[in-house]
């Protein structure tokens, strides 16, 4: 009789692969839960960003900790991390917390950057990574959860107490000056990105 019991090396394996695809599953719930009615669903929109960004932190570490890291997860990972942000940004634009040029801004950037490099990936050809990269990351996920912290108290009357301070947020421009730290991290380190890689940018693309 065949032996078809999965090893432990064989399930670990599969595990980043899974969460990275768990994180692209969660993002259309993530919306329609933002979008629905009632406190209880913006913060279980909250809730399924938080895990979202749990199996962010944990694919990459479980891959080069166990030693699994494989090509589809390296094409996969930042392909999910982009749609989960970028869709929650695009949502945070028609809920008119973002402006449209910032949004421009973020896609553009996250859009060229992410394409090329999974581009050169295809080719086997490795890109220097920005200093830059891990504050964007680290800003994009603040200002998510920030503005996703700012619905849910609007939205629950257990904290209509909050409801001044909310408006004067509002009023003062505060989460608009939020995302503007963030677009301008995001923007600059696409910058820097293209920048200390302009060699090997030039060369993938003239040979």
């Amino acid at each position: 009789m065949a032996n078809h019991t999965t090893t432990p090396n064989n399930w670990i394996a599969r595990v980043p692969n899974q969460l990275t695809a768990l994180r692209i599953f969660l993002t259309p719930l993530f919306i329609v839960l933002l979008f629905s009615q009632g406190y209880l669903n913006k913060l279980l929109a909250l809730v399924v960003f938080i895990v979202a960004s749990v199996t962010d932190a944990y694919d990459g570490h479980i891959a080069r900790k166990f030693n699994v890291v494989s090509s589809w997860g390296k094409f996969l990972d930042p392909l999910a991390d982009k749609i989960l942000v970028l869709s929650a940004f695009i949502a945070f634009w028609y809920m008119d917390f973002v402006p449209l040029w910032m949004l421009i801004l973020i896609v553009l950037r996250d859009v060229v950057i992410t394409s090329l490099r999974l581009w050169m990936m295809a080719k086997d050809t490795t890109m220097e990574t920005s200093i830059f990269g891990k504050s964007k990351t680290v800003a994009q996920v603040v200002g998510i959860y920030v503005i996703l912290v700012f619905i849910l108290l609007d939205h629950w009357r257990l904290f209509r107490f909050l409801h001044p301070t909310l408006d004067w947020m509002a009023n003062n421009y505060v989460l608009w000056g939020l995302m503007f730290v963030v677009t301008a991290l995001t923007v600059s380190s696409g910058i820097h990105y293209l920048h200390v890689n302009r060699a090997i940018i030039k060369q993938f693309l003239t040979s």
